[in-house]
């Protein structure tokens, strides 16, 4: 058995219809006792008087209590559904129309009545003026109805994210008014825009808010097909991945494929799905810029080919200056050209397969980690073995292992790789006369821990430890006998 959905007056309706009905029942009371009659016209006419008086009065209050009595009722009516059903919708603009014409066709009738006018006579003498009426008013009765229409088609309602090309400029912004002539749209930017109903309906409209507010968008990059697109398009893959993990604004698919190939340079296309209220200009930013490091940070060469001294893409773990290429995306950018070369000779290249374990929970080890390519997970074993705490996930520039290598200590979780993953091993030994030498890349690896460890101890809901915070920097320097 189904329950239909019915429609309720709330008590607040219940109360306007009762005081209405009572204004209309004292008006027939008070003419039934005065006249022994409950219309008013049938006691009143107005071609031969001279004077209003009582029931002239009773005439226009009948009359509007009439019109008020309807137009309430068909107003707190029209609320409920529109509050009530998602599918109908009764835009303000039709409520406003209806209202004219019940009061117009009232004053209508009542100069029927009480003038005694030939019907005919007067209805074509009000088809005339309503022509010309509606000539001279033709462009905000077209608003009017442009309004209707954009309403109840749903094509826009406020609170909506559209898209619409107004002259040469396409316009992502958000309805925040619709009224009888003009749609008022706010950007991302707060650029306010008034478009005519009439204009803004003859645009192709695209309305993000009935496809859950995700715009689709595309970032182009363009390559040297020099580069082995085959592990191009993993890398981007995994970029995009990053972009959707760090931002909750970017939701949804996303992929990555090849456009064209010409004059010897690929492009690719990058699509992905984000909130319509981020411009086009900001999210394409964030998505290169993204693309950008996780290339630089994998040893591709992004210099025009005709620069380029050598081909350096033939095993990932032959790629010269690497480091130098992926250090400016994490805490090693503090090292200067002699520190990164001494460090890119000596570094060697691990490889991890999905699922393989880089460091265990409790472990000692003697170097850090760079996350060249792919992604891993950081993740805590809790008191019951078999429970598990997502931490975090590495991504391409960032190091792993700084803390146990600044202080000693072991490994506070397990390191895990989430997909095929290429990072550079530095022992402890090589990079730690740099460290004795370079003040300024302790203190930024010790702000990397710190972070690390507030978004770490805020997942497991423990409150910061102030204490070890403040007295990080002192153990680090004593450990390292600085």
């Amino acid at each position: 058995m189904t329950n239909s959905k019915r429609y309720f007056l709330s008590t607040k309706d219940f109360v306007q219809l009762g005081i209405l009905i009572l204004l209309n029942g004292v008006i027939f009371i008070w003419l039934q006792h005065q006249h022994s009659t409950i219309w008013s016209w049938q006691i009143v006419h107005l071609q031969n008087a001279d004077s209003f008086d009582a029931k002239q009065y009773a005439v226009v209050a009948q009359l509007l209590a009439f019109g008020i009595t309807i137009d309430g009722l068909v107003r707190i009516l029209a609320a409920d559904i529109n509050r009530n059903n998602k599918k109908i919708f009764i835009p303000k603009i039709l409520i406003q129309v209806f209202s004219i014409m019940v009061y117009g066709l009232l004053a209508l009738f009542g100069a029927i009545k009480l003038y005694e006018l030939p019907v005919k006579s007067l209805l074509a003498a009000s088809g005339v003026i309503s022509v010309i009426l509606a000539y001279a008013f033709r462009e905000f009765i077209s608003d009017i109805l442009a309004s209707a229409q954009i309403q109840i088609s749903w094509i826009a309602r406020i609170g909506d994210w559209v898209s619409l090309k107004h002259g040469e400029e396409t316009i992502v912004a958000k309805v925040i008014d619709l009224d009888q002539q003009i749609v008022t749209l706010k950007d991302a930017s707060h650029t306010t825009r008034l478009i005519r109903n009439s204009l803004f309906l003859q645009q192709s409209i695209v309305n993000y808010s009935t496809h859950g507010n995700v715009a689709v968008r595309n970032a182009e990059i363009e390559l040297s097909n020099r580069l082995p697109h085959s592990e191009i398009i993993p890398i981007l893959e995994n970029s995009l991945e990053y972009v959707h993990y760090l931002n909750h604004h970017y939701h949804g698919e996303y992929s990555v494929r090849i456009k064209t190939l010409l004059q010897g340079h690929l492009k690719f296309i990058l699509e992905y799905r984000c909130h319509p209220s981020i411009s086009l200009s900001e999210s394409n930013h964030y998505v290169i810029n993204a693309a950008v490091r996780f290339l630089k940070s994998a040893g591709f060469d992004l210099t025009p080919p005709q620069v380029q001294i050598n081909s350096n893409f033939d095993l990932p773990d032959k790629t010269p200056h690497r480091l130098l290429q992926l250090k400016e995306f994490g805490v090693l950018k503090s090292l200067n050209a002699e520190e990164t070369l001494s460090l890119e000779n000596k570094a060697r290249f691990i490889r991890l397969n999905p699922q393989e374990i880089l460091l265990n929970q409790g472990e000692l080890n003697d170097s850090i980690f760079i996350v060249s390519e792919g992604r891993l997970s950081i993740e805590l074993l809790g008191n019951d073995t078999s429970k598990i705490i997502k931490l975090a996930k590495c991504w391409p520039g960032d190091v792993i292992g700084e803390m146990s290598l600044l202080t000693g200590e072991r490994h506070t979780a397990n390191v895990i790789a989430h997909s095929r993953v290429i990072l550079m091993s530095i022992a402890k030994s090589d990079i730690e006369p740099i460290l004795r030498k370079n003040p300024y890349l302790t203190q930024d690896i010790v702000d990397q821990v710190l972070l690390l460890k507030e978004a770490n101890e805020k997942t497991v809901h423990h409150k910061p430890d102030q204490t070890e915070r403040k007295n990080l920097i002192n153990r680090v320097f004593q450990f390292l006998g600085m």
